[in-house]
């Protein structure tokens, strides 16, 4: 599963969201992706020691009260054509520790982080098993172009990652449960998905 850290500032979510363009930035990554109304960036990295294709990470500011934001990173190693490398070596978590540190050096804040070996789309990635499977590709642009563009996204999306790695740990461990949760969960919400963000592009 993709690897997912988090920590918190006592800082607003718009200062947050340029401390973590910037750190980006500053660290030589490449910005794929920003909007500051969801509180999103993707980026991504290039060929090194660790990785032949590099590693797509996104960057997930949350505010929780009027001086109080989340930051959510998690990544994963880019898939292409010819993929032949299996194993990530937990590059994705050393960048994104990496750009954490560097965002609460920006911000001027220590830095507290929290890490959780799931991906950010937790209940989609346990029961596919593959954080790069189309369903949960799906779902993660349902939450970045759907849900989080509502004014009630911020909130779902903050207790989802509270509580949603829990269910998704004992999904991924009983095999019976991933067929429940593919049959009751990811398929009818991937179905939906697809219809919603449909609509948004007609």
């Amino acid at each position: 599963m993709a690897t997912s850290i988090n920590s918190t500032f006592n800082i607003s979510k718009e200062i947050v969201f340029n401390a973590c363009l910037s750190s980006v930035a500053t660290l030589g990554y490449t910005i794929t992706y920003s909007n500051k109304d969801s509180g999103l960036i993707s980026f991504e990295t290039g060929l090194s020691l660790s990785s032949w294709a590099g590693q797509q990470l996104s960057c997930t500011i949350i505010e929780l009260a009027e001086a109080q934001t989340q930051v959510i990173l998690s990544g994963t190693m880019k898939q292409h054509g010819a993929q032949m490398q299996l194993y990530s070596w937990g590059e994705a978590e050393k960048i994104a520790k990496k750009v954490m540190n560097k965002i609460g050096q920006t911000l001027g804040e220590s830095t507290k982080i929290e890490v959780s070996k799931t991906g950010d789309c937790f209940i989609a990635t346990a029961t596919m098993g593959n954080y790069n499977h189309p369903m949960v590709i799906e779902l993660s642009r349902f939450r970045d172009d759907w849900i989080l563009k509502r004014f009630w996204g911020n909130r779902f999306v903050f207790f989802y990652y509270k509580y949603g790695s829990f269910v998704a740990i004992i999904i991924e461990k009983v095999p019976v449960l991933k067929k429940v949760s593919y049959f009751l969960i990811v398929k009818p919400l991937a179905v939906v998905a697809k219809i919603l963000l449909r609509n948004i592009k007609n």
